[in-house]
């Protein structure tokens, strides 16, 4: 007898409609709550798996789930994508760098540019977005903001979070702190040494404007 309760669900098993094609003419692809909806069900599977949910969704998605611990092995993150066909590590043969590389646009979302600053861009995120970065800590406040110490969920990187609540920005008042901001994340832009502050990127939610920089050892 199967002691498995009535209604219960494997994560495996709830893994198995991200799979499925309802329409095999349209490629699949995912946004971010569905990668990190996989993520958290791979917790339960494969925590190193977990760390890796865009790698993950590709190999699936070409039925190479037989290299994930070798990528893994050899140093392969989230972060590594996208890749070209020699970027991906040599252990794995040429045919399957081909096809990840083909594969790999159904996980390039917007959140995963959020590290990448890609051509300088300020991200905006939807009201519902999941923003991949976990709080760990406030590292101090003042003026307009809090800065907070953050933790990718794609790069598992640690920087410092400005956060200006949106309200000051659109207050009467609200121009000068635009201001501030704007010059501020100017600065911080042309800085480039280990030693100070760095602008990694910047983004926009429904309640906060952000700016996220390294290292964080300069706002300890």
């Amino acid at each position: 007898m199967s002691s498995t309760q009535p209604g219960y669900r494997q994560p495996s098993e709830l893994l198995e409609p991200f799979s499925e094609q309802t329409d095999t003419s349209i490629e699949r692809s995912y946004d971010d709550v569905d990668v990190q909806q996989i993520a958290t069900l791979l917790q339960h599977i494969n925590l190193a798996w977990s760390r890796v949910p865009r790698t993950y969704i590709v190999l699936r998605k070409i039925n190479r789930l037989d290299t994930l611990a070798d990528l893994i092995a050899f140093g392969f993150t989230d972060y590594s994508i996208p890749i070209t066909p020699r970027s991906l590590p040599r252990p794995l043969d040429i045919t399957l760098r081909g096809e990840f590389e083909r594969a790999q646009p159904c996980v390039l979302t917007q959140l995963f540019n959020l590290e990448r600053g890609v051509h300088g861009s300020h991200v905006h995120f939807p009201p519902d977005a999941a923003i991949p970065l976990l709080h760990q800590g406030t590292l101090g406040t003042g003026g307009y903001g809090v800065v907070d110490k953050v933790q990718s969920l794609i790069s598992y990187k640690t920087y410092a979070r400005k956060q200006v609540p949106r309200k000051f920005i659109i207050a009467p008042k609200g121009k000068k702190a635009l201001q501030l901001l704007e010059n501020e994340t100017e600065v911080i832009k042309g800085l480039n040494h280990h030693h100070i502050v760095s602008f990694i990127d910047s983004y926009t939610d429904s309640d906060f404007f952000a700016l996220i920089m390294s290292p964080v050892g300069r706002w300890i």
